[in-house]
């Protein structure tokens, strides 16, 4: 068996398929370490869609991803709708401003735990598991 990389099992998370889906060669990988960043916008957020994350409590999310506060107020002032802030709190986390650790799945998790979000965490956390997952390689002989 081949070892899947960080960023084969990132993809396959956010892209909705398994790598069984997408590739035959893995095996497990506890932790996914790949840096995220403004290109995976949208699918982060079809990530969290898939898990049902209310997205009225993005302040709250925006705060245990380390946004800096005014960047929440500026993203207040400038967006009026809870889909729009939600958004635009997660493409300025993906952008890391200033106190931004690098955005990671793991962070995300960590993140929606500390909002008491654990269904949504847990959600993420087993999709991560069930793609890290080993199977067995076909043969294409």
């Amino acid at each position: 068996m081949a070892m899947a990389t960080p960023e084969d099992i990132s993809l396959g998370i956010l892209s909705g398929r398994t790598l069984s889906e997408s590739r035959n060669d893995f095996t497990n990988l506890m932790t996914v370490l790949i840096t995220l960043d403004i290109k995976d916008l949208n699918k982060v957020i079809a990530l969290l869609e898939r898990h049902n994350y209310s997205k009225g409590s993005y302040n709250r999310l925006s705060q245990h991803l380390n946004l800096p506060h005014n960047t929440l107020e500026e993203i207040k002032k400038d967006h009026k709708e809870a889909h729009s802030r939600f958004t635009e709190c997660l493409a300025s986390w993906l952008r890391k401003p200033d106190g931004v650790d690098n955005p990671t799945i793991d962070t995300l998790i960590a993140a929606l735990r500390g909002i008491g979000e654990n269904a949504v965490a847990d959600g993420i956390d087993g999709e991560r598991q069930s793609i890290s997952t080993p199977v067995p390689m076909s043969s294409a002989d």
